[in-house]
């Protein structure tokens, strides 16, 4: 980021902030500390809501910033692409956290599909014509990732397995840990089911959720354990567990892939039960990645079934991954509900905005865009 303070506001500022020219500090900062910097330049008190902390101000000395040393960072869903990532910066180091590691970043998002740039990537990589850096982002990631940024500032070395850093990583996760559970992070639980169930008080939702997120985040971390130490729990929370509790150990499943081929009999009793329509597509999802399932029928009786358009959104952004992984073309009916709003619908933003995820995703899976 790059800050100049033009002359006339140089007295808003601690006095070794004042004169700064062509100076690179060394304290790091978040997008949501700008809020709260604004605030205490225009000399207003910041509000509860705000997460961050002011980097500029006449008591914020040169000192103080060049010693913050932490931020907390996350990605949820982009446009209709999704995928749960959550990431700790402290000191020199950058620790990444996939909870979703069998979805890779490129996975398909219009908006990126039709740049000029990104096609002659995807193009390149599907030749073949990559080094493996550049190729990296087409692939699927490992679950967590560490780096050392005063080395290697560009993030290619990925240290979590290296043995020198064994207690730098050990530090870093439980650092992200306590920050989602303190939070609490509602990003545990799919955005259509916040949506249904925090009437528009997502905070609320999440407070009253604390302890069943915790639980969550500890059944995701399943995920760093060999398959051959976790596997008994994840039996037990796929047979016994709530409904969120199987929704994370499919997903652990699906990182495993065809080494928990042996959790495929009690996926296929979730998926032809009558339990949550996400449940049954994360279900479906490891079938399908851990052995020879053919998904395209289910995928579109999942559709059919869903309570929202978020969720539509959600279930194709399963049926993406799947296509990219598998290669399969799937033809899904355009709903009579999917419907492209008036301009002149005072929610014509946000329901363009579904309208457009959705009917991108089919396209993308009749093959329109290979």
């Amino acid at each position: 980021m790059v800050v100049r303070i033009p002359k006339n506001y140089e007295h808003l500022l601690a006095e070794d902030m004042q004169r700064l020219s062509d100076y690179r500090i060394k304290g790091t900062v978040s997008f949501i500390d700008f809020a709260p910097t604004l605030a205490k330049l225009a000399g207003l008190t910041s509000l509860a809501e705000h997460d961050g902390e002011a980097f500029l101000g006449d008591n914020i000395s040169l000192k103080q910033l060049n010693q913050r040393d932490y931020s907390f960072s996350y990605a949820d869903r982009f446009d209709e692409r999704s995928s749960l990532l959550r990431s700790v910066h402290l000191n020199n180091y950058q620790y990444i956290r996939r909870y979703e590691p069998f979805t890779p970043d490129s996975l398909f998002n219009a908006y990126r599909a039709r740049q000029p740039a990104y096609q002659e990537w995807d193009k390149m990589f599907k030749a073949g014509q990559l080094t493996p850096v550049q190729a990296d982002y087409f692939e699927p990631k490992p679950a967590e990732a560490l780096y050392d940024l005063a080395k290697d500032p560009h993030q290619i070395n990925n240290l979590a397995k290296d043995p020198n850093y064994r207690k730098q990583l050990a530090s870093m996760r439980s650092a992200l840990n306590n920050q989602v559970k303190i939070l609490p992070d509602v990003g545990f639980y799919p955005e259509s089911y916040v949506l249904a169930q925090s009437n528009s008080n997502i905070a609320s939702f999440g407070q009253r959720h604390k302890k069943e997120i915790s639980a969550l985040v500890d059944i995701a971390d399943l995920q760093l354990q060999p398959f051959a130490q976790v596997k008994m729990q994840l039996q037990h929370l796929l047979s016994k567990g709530t409904t969120w509790q199987k929704y994370w150990a499919l997903n652990v499943a699906s990182h495993f892939g065809v080494e928990a081929v042996s959790l495929t009999a009690q996926a296929n009793q979730i998926l032809n039960s009558n339990a949550n329509t996400l449940i049954k597509a994360r279900a479906l999802q490891f079938l399908t990645i851990a052995s020879s399932y053919k998904p395209q029928a289910k995928l579109i009786e999942l559709i059919k079934e869903a309570s929202s358009d978020i969720q539509v959104v959600e279930i194709l952004n399963i049926a993406a991954q799947l296509k990219d992984l598998k290669n399969f073309v799937i033809d899904i009916p355009m709903h009579s509900t999917w419907v492209k709003p008036n301009k002149s619908d005072p929610d014509f933003f946000h329901k363009n905005s579904k309208y457009n995820m959705i009917v991108d995703r089919i396209r993308f899976l009749s093959g329109e865009y290979d």
